[in-house]
């Protein structure tokens, strides 16, 4: 009986493990776009190195975008909601959240520098003007 019960609790892991982890072809979209993402990052602003993950992946994104080619809105809505089950899915909506997070953080440091590069022009001006007036 032992060894029934294995056997049926490997195959029920084996098929929830097939379910969510991407056996579908838009969970293989979901993959490869987490995948892609990842790697962009790392790219940084090496335009180089950016244009060689989008040739890398180019293949995949068509193929993904194919999916929806020619669906019904139902059906395009259905394969979203396919795409939200994958297992990568959560990885990559964490994964985008950090980047916005990591993106506000460096407007506002920039906005920052920008803002005490100004006050400084403007303390030398106005030092500038003083010293002029003497």
């Amino acid at each position: 009986m032992r060894t029934f019960t294995k056997i049926l609790m490997t195959f029920g892991l084996f098929a929830f493990l097939m379910s969510s982890c991407g056996s579908s072809e838009i969970c293989s979209c979901v993959e490869a776009q987490l995948s892609m993402a990842k790697e962009m990052k790392t790219a940084k602003d090496d335009t180089d190195k950016a244009k060689a993950i989008r040739d890398k992946y180019k293949d995949q994104r068509e193929k993904c975008r194919d999916l929806a080619k020619d669906k019904s809105d139902e059906e395009r809505k259905k394969m979203e909601e396919e795409a939200k089950n994958c297992a990568a899915s959560k990885e990559l909506e964490k994964f985008r959240e950090e980047g916005k997070k990591e993106r506000e953080i460096e407007r506002e440091k920039a906005k920052k520098e920008r803002e005490d590069a100004r006050k400084e022009r403007e303390e030398k001006n106005k030092e500038s003007e003083e010293s002029s007036k003497e």
